[in-house]
């Protein structure tokens, strides 16, 4: 039995009754591309330059692209080289974003804090437990902060390809090879947040889940023959090890290969984790999906652990992003005599890691 989130269905039947009208917002969208695009070239909107390094990674897609560990795995080979960093990041999915409110994530102590980030806020404090990271929607004034606070080397801006106002020593694309483009269309009609000939502002174009991409050759080529003077590099994911929440004993993966097991996830591309644990010998059984940074609910949670009691399962597996989001309803797993574990990932390269971590060191070789 393999359960789908109910919201799946309704879309589509949604989307085909509205495709009509989607792809007409969409126009507008990109006409106000166009024009703010115009503005700024023509300086009716200003830029900014700062007197420090600034990398942008982001992606052209909705979600999904492996642009969160790309940017840990920048911010992380910086740090070990000695250079001083702040990343800038909206923080999606938080609190603190929707206020408009500028925060140095370090300074947070306690749970109640903690809670209004959102979950890439909690991945990037986790992993970079000494680098400031400035969450808000302004980038200017976050910049401002961070200068006061911090003499960076590098600014690292999270999702920032888009953000044009603020100029960059280097814009890294994050893509997803197993869903590249979608259907082409821009959002609201497709997952486009830009057209495609965007990508020729690329200076690296990274593809994620390389190993699953079924026309990898033909995507490389591709992007080549928009941007021949971007460096295309690839990645995949591996999964590093399970665990149970605020324990730090690794889960025998073995262990699990004759279970059947549950994954319940709120990200951008559930079927690349799903994936991920059937390539390493785990069989699901249930999956449950929810649209990317969903916030859970009790109802939700308890609907979820009564599939998996009819089935007979006592072990669901979701990711690293999402136990920050499930932590607050372990109490009612537990009563169900249910484990819920989540999954370490690591993000590896597997074509041009050497000209990849080159090409970001030679902002410093002059």
């Amino acid at each position: 039995m393999m359960e789908y989130i109910y919201f799946r269905r309704v879309a589509k039947i949604v989307i085909f009754v509205l495709k009509p009208a989607l792809f007409i917002f969409s126009i507008i969208y990109l006409l106000s591309l166009m024009f703010r695009h115009i503005f700024y070239k023509f300086g009716i909107f200003k830029s900014f330059r700062l007197d420090t390094k600034v990398i942008s990674v982001g992606n052209i897609t909705l979600g999904g692209t492996g642009k969160t560990p790309l940017t840990i795995i920048l911010a992380d080979f910086f740090k070990k080289s000695g250079k001083r960093i702040v990343i800038s990041t909206r923080g999606y999915g938080g609190d603190y974003v929707k206020k408009g409110i500028i925060l140095d994530i370090n300074t947070l102590k306690n749970k109640e804090e903690q809670n209004f980030l959102g979950d890439e806020i909690y991945l990037f404090n986790s992993y970079l437990k000494e680098v400031p990271i400035f969450v808000g929607k302004d980038r200017v004034r976050i910049i401002k902060e961070a200068f006061k606070k911090e003499k960076p080397d590098i600014l690292i801006l999270d999702d920032g390809f888009q953000h044009i106002r603020l100029k960059r020593d280097l814009d890294i694309v994050a893509i997803n090879g197993l869903n590249p483009f979608g259907n082409n269309g821009l959002i609201p009609y497709g997952v486009l947040r830009e057209p495609l000939s965007s990508l020729r502002r690329a200076d690296i174009i990274v593809i994620s889940k390389a190993d699953l991409t079924g026309g990898l050759t033909w995507l490389k080529n591709f992007l080549k023959g928009l941007n021949p003077n971007a460096l295309i590099a690839c990645c995949q994911y591996s999964l590093r090890g399970l665990y149970e929440f605020g324990k730090e004993e690794k889960i025998d993966i073995s262990t699990l290969k004759d279970k059947d097991i549950a994954t319940v996830c709120a990200i951008g591309d559930p079927i690349s984790f799903e994936k991920l644990l059937n390539k390493n010998g785990i069989k699901i059984k249930i999956y449950k999906r929810f649209l990317d940074h969903h916030r859970f609910n009790t109802c939700e949670i308890r609907e979820f652990i009564s599939i998996c009691l009819k089935e007979s399962i006592d072990i669901a597996i979701t990711t690293e992003k999402d136990i920050f989001r499930l932590r607050d309803f372990l109490g009612i797993f537990d009563k169900a005599n249910i484990k819920p574990l989540f999954t370490e990932i690591a993000l590896e390269f597997t074509e041009n890691s050497e000209a990849f971590f080159e090409r970001v060191s030679s902002l410093f070789s002059n």
